[in-house]
């Protein structure tokens, strides 16, 4: 699954970073900026709209990278294996101490608090816990998955957790919880996402409400108006559809990955 999905990733890449989709390299001094500019997300039931153009982020090797508030977190190639990366900013990445090296990717997320880092090592999600100076005690979630999986953590009731998991199979499952206790409250059809199947990037807003899916034909934007409620059919949107894709918070960009580097795309 990770070759057919790495190979998929590259396609699409190449499809849209060397297209019709543009690139401009950023400067390195925009990331250590938060994310701002006159940005909101659109009421639910509307799409928000994204420049055809691609911004290139001054790191390289390094995919699946996300935000909670101004802290990134990203999934980087060092001397053959694959390192979880943190910091203040893309451009500010470092070894996450106590977090040891995988020969796959662990796609980490960090929870909406900033005090687990979740991570996957191709059966299950395990969870760290920051200590202050450290990421310790790993634990499994009990959440199995096999084959190829793309998740995000939000909040709810400031205790509770979701995770969205993507599989290889035709549908979305979305887990709520925390630490080990985990239930899986629903399964999306990617029929009902518009979707035939998945390139395999999820991204999903911290309120859990709005979220982007990459898929061979496109990436999509869906949305739901509360928790409880079904993500409407996606339509599909300008950004590049790719194996790893982030939505930040305030729509303002989606970042995704391709061809050893991290790209982003800006709401117009």
């Amino acid at each position: 699954m990770r070759s057919s999905a790495s190979a998929l990733l590259v396609l699409a890449a190449c499809n849209q970073i060397f297209g019709n989709t543009a690139v401009e390299p950023a400067p390195a001094g925009v990331f250590d900026a938060p994310i701002d500019g006159p940005f909101g997300c659109p009421e639910i039931g509307s799409t928000p709209p994204f420049s055809p153009y691609l911004h290139q982020l001054p790191i390289t090797d390094c995919s699946y990278l996300s935000y909670v508030g101004e802290r990134a977190v990203a999934d980087c190639l060092i001397d053959g294996l694959r390192v979880v990366m943190i910091g203040d900013g893309a451009d500010h990445l470092a070894p996450a101490p106590g977090v040891p090296p995988s020969a796959v990717p662990s796609l980490p997320r960090l929870s909406p608090d900033g005090q687990e880092l979740y991570v996957h090592d191709a059966t299950q999600i395990y969870f760290y816990t920051w200590s202050g100076a450290m990421w310790i005690d790993p634990k499994p979630t009990g959440i199995l998955v096999p084959g190829m999986i793309l998740y995000t953590t939000i909040a709810q009731a400031g205790t509770v957790e979701r995770i969205l998991v993507a599989t290889n199979m035709d549908a979305i499952d979305e887990y709520e919880g925390r630490g080990q206790t985990w239930t899986r409250i629903s399964s999306v059809p990617f029929s009902q996402l518009g979707v035939v199947n998945l390139l395999g990037g999820l991204g999903m807003t911290s309120d859990g409400r709005r979220l982007v899916v990459g898929t061979p034909a496109g990436a999509r934007y869906a949305d739901r108006a509360s928790l409880a409620d079904a993500f409407r059919l996606g339509d599909l949107i300008d950004a590049p559809s790719a194996a790893d894709m982030f939505l930040t918070d305030n729509c303002a960009r989606i970042y995704v990955s391709g061809l050893g580097s991290v790209f982003y795309a800006q709401q117009r």
